[in-house]
């Protein structure tokens, strides 16, 4: 393309115009009193790119986007070869409190993520991936136990000290965080199982009406807890404590887990 670039009328503040190129064709630019459009023709910020984008700068580059909010608030978003004292090998993506001199957010190239504030989660539960024997025949609040082979199952017994958690996701529950997840095929056969703070469980008050605070074990009934009746049997056999009371037949409450 031509460095001969010119516009045919005088710029407007809305309307953006090509930019004509020497021999009077049309550019990938245009432009406008307001704005500046590469790869398009409508630029509707600042800057519009209708495309890729590729920046590239040897040694130790740093692509920097700043934003001043109200008052003084200044943040910038940068992606970086080289923190500010920290070595021409420290890649990442830095979110910075520029008044306070402070990286809020970092992501560097190994996968690690740092946090100066609070984490939130919209899920309930901590879960971890397992390997469960016969993963399409569990379903979501179904109570697990360890098998020999080491290996996850549904529970079958009573009082069962191999009990390792409930699977999580069943009724308006989700996991907030998922540890030992894979991708892939290495996905198949595994299931996230609840390991600390609220799921539903299933429940069978077959064994004895379940009321609010009662610890739960398992039960003869396969995948459902029953209420822990029996404090020397439940010791190392219990999967959680009951949030909600039932009396009679089979449900899916909420539980606190609480392996013990």
């Amino acid at each position: 393309m031509s460095t001969n670039l010119r516009v045919e009328q005088a710029l407007e503040k809305l309307q953006a115009q090509a930019v004509q190129d020497g021999t009077g064709g049309s550019s990938p630019l245009a432009l406008s009193l307001t704005a500046v459009g590469i790869g398009t023709t409508s630029p509707s910020a600042l800057l519009a790119v209708g495309g890729d984008v590729h920046l590239e700068k040897s040694g130790s580059p740093k692509l920097s986007i700043r934003s001043r909010g109200h008052g003084t608030q200044h943040y910038s978003v940068r992606v970086t070869n080289a923190r500010d004292g920290d070595g021409a090998d420290a890649r990442c993506f830095v979110v910075r409190n520029e008044d306070h001199g402070r990286d809020e957010i970092i992501l560097d190239a190994a996968g690690n993520v740092a946090f100066s504030g609070d984490v939130v989660l919209s899920g309930a539960d901590c879960a971890e991936d397992f390997e469960v024997v016969c993963a399409d025949d569990v379903a979501p609040g179904d109570v697990m136990v360890i098998d020999e082979g080491g290996r996850l199952c549904a529970s079958s017994r009573m009082y069962d000290t191999r009990v390792a958690g409930i699977v999580a996701g069943a009724g308006e529950f989700r996991p907030g965080m998922v540890l030992g997840r894979k991708a892939g095929d290495g996905a198949e056969g595994r299931v996230p199982i609840a390991l600390v703070g609220r799921t539903n469980c299933r429940v069978d008050a077959e064994y004895g009406a379940v009321r609010v605070g009662d610890l739960l074990t398992t039960s003869p009934t396969r995948g459902h807890a029953m209420r822990a009746g029996d404090p020397l049997r439940a010791f190392g056999a219990v999967v959680g404590k009951a949030m909600v009371a039932i009396t009679e037949g089979r449900s899916l409450i909420p539980v606190l887990i609480a392996l013990q």
